[in-house]
């Protein structure tokens, strides 16, 4: 899930800043640029204190609230940028439309740094199993890469043909990445392999994603200790020790 969402997210949308900085009216290629200098130094801030907090963040919480707070902006943006393009084809412009549709944007890609980009690694990693860890994270690669593909392809066509109609889809797609975080993604900010692997294991998994950490570590520490105890009896010559009273 952290593969495909972190790119339909509307980060996608920065391929084609351009395009969308022409629509809210920058037309000079210099300011344009700027502002893409501009963003690309924000977002990066935003990703390195989103990485500095990652062993102290919830990943439900973040990944929720940041993915609504993605929507929210984007629908801002996506308005301001409808009420602009009506103003544009009357023949007056008001800048206080645009730049609010562009503080929009610049804040959208602070809050997909912070929320998605440290945990796109973190989440895979500390979810998997270590046996099943390495194709794990080369599929998540993979996804990663093929949501990138569609992104860039197709892009550009649903941009030319729907405008600025064209992120009102992340903002409706951002929705129900927030419902489908809140049904589906477990808690994984610091717990170890083996509590991971008991909620996981659970019918009831809904449950046990808002089970106390200390609950479920008791859980997990007794799963520890019984495997524990197997591989101790399944060595050569542990049974003849249990014989002998050893």
């Amino acid at each position: 899930m952290i593969s495909i969402f972190g790119q339909f997210s509307g980060n996608g949308l920065g391929y084609f800043n351009t395009v969308i900085y022409s629509n809210l009216g920058v037309k000079s290629v210099p300011k344009q640029l700027a502002y893409n200098l501009l963003s690309s130094v924000i977002s990066c801030f935003s990703a390195l204190a989103g990485s500095a907090l990652t062993d102290r963040m919830l990943r439900r919480r973040v990944l929720i609230i940041g993915t609504l707070v993605c929507s929210a902006l984007l629908a801002i943006n996506a308005g301001l940028s409808d009420l602009l393009a009506q103003e544009q084809a009357r023949g007056s412009i008001n800048l206080s439309s645009a730049q609010g549709a562009l503080a929009a944007y610049f804040l959208f890609g602070c809050s997909y740094s912070f929320a998605y980009t440290p945990l796109q690694s973190v989440l895979p990693a500390e979810s998997l199993e270590t046996n099943t860890r390495a194709k794990g994270l080369a599929l998540c690669q993979f996804l990663n890469n093929a949501a990138s593909f569609v992104n860039a392809y197709a892009g550009p066509v649903a941009l030319a043909k729907m405008k600025q109609n064209y992120i009102w889809v992340f903002v409706g797609w951002d929705v129900v990445e927030a419902t489908l975080w809140y049904f589906f993604l477990v808690e994984s900010q610091g717990r170890t392999l083996e509590e991971l692997e008991h909620i996981y294991s659970e019918s009831h998994s809904r449950g046990m994603k808002l089970t106390s950490r200390s609950a479920v570590s008791g859980q997990g520490q007794q799963t520890s200790r019984e495997g524990d105890y197997r591989r101790r009896r399944s060595r050569p010559g542990a049974n003849r020790g249990v014989a002998m009273g050893w």
